[in-house]
């Protein structure tokens, strides 16, 4: 399979749900996802609080899991401090320490995610007094992807080696194959004005048969646009095998 990457990159972050919930929070982040390298000790994740009154914050990792909450302790990587308080206006980073420093490094990526939930004042009337009651705002859930140190370059060097096929008679299914140890996430893929699969995320090793929006046409290629390991949306054109 050939490949072209196109070396224009639009300016979007890949928010999904993180913009409508932080809207609603009133508060900012300085990023939509983490890559955490498993030689690094610890990076930091900033959050400001945009609102006149004081929130709580509290944070932990997990699996993403629906049973999985604050108590997880499979993550490498933790959380400092777990809960505190965020003034008015206030700006905070969060620590993230890596548990597993020394270990040896597994052959591909691993996925976590880091979980913030903001807590309100229940009413508007409690939020100039020293004691309010709380209310969970909103939970924002961020992709952590715990990469071995070995793995040189970013997520999106893997499309060079993925598979893009015709999943046999079916015009509306198309089978993705990603021998790569990174995920890649899609934004889209698409043909002309076409829109044909959103919003999807192969794991390393994994291969998938999707189905699609459209009924796939009879072209030799797509384009593409995933997210990169900053956020950004790369785009570019795949060639599409039968």
């Amino acid at each position: 399979m050939t490949i072209s990457i196109s070396l224009v990159r639009q300016i979007v972050l890949c928010w999904v749900l993180v913009v409508t919930g932080a809207a609603q929070a009133g508060v900012q982040f300085s990023a939509s996802r983490v890559v955490f390298d498993d030689a690094s000790r610890e990076q930091s994740f900033s959050l400001s609080n945009q609102n006149d009154y004081p929130v709580v914050i509290q944070t932990w990792v997990d699996d993403g899991a629906l049973s999985s909450n604050a108590s997880f302790r499979g993550s490498p990587v933790i959380t400092y401090p777990g809960i505190f308080k965020l003034g008015p206006r206030e700006r905070r980073s969060l620590r993230l320490i890596n548990s597993a420093i020394g270990q040896k490094s597994a052959d591909r990526e691993r996925l976590f995610w880091l979980n913030v939930q903001v807590l309100s004042p229940k009413t508007a009337q409690q939020r100039d007094t020293d004691n309010p009651q709380l209310d969970v705002s909103v939970l924002l859930k961020f992709k952590l992807f715990y990469r071995p140190h070995t793995l040189k370059g970013p997520a999106s060097s893997a499309l060079g080696s993925m598979q893009f096929r015709r999943d046999g008679n079916a015009p509306d299914r198309l089978l993705i194959s990603n021998p790569t140890p990174w995920y890649v996430t899609f934004n889209r893929l698409s043909t002309g004005n076409t829109l044909l699969l959103q919003d999807v995320m192969l794991p390393p090793g994994g291969s998938q048969a999707f189905r699609l929006q459209a009924p796939l046409p009879a072209v030799s290629g797509l384009e593409y646009a995933v997210v990169d390991d900053s956020g950004l949306v790369v785009v570019g054109r795949v060639k599409v095998g039968r």
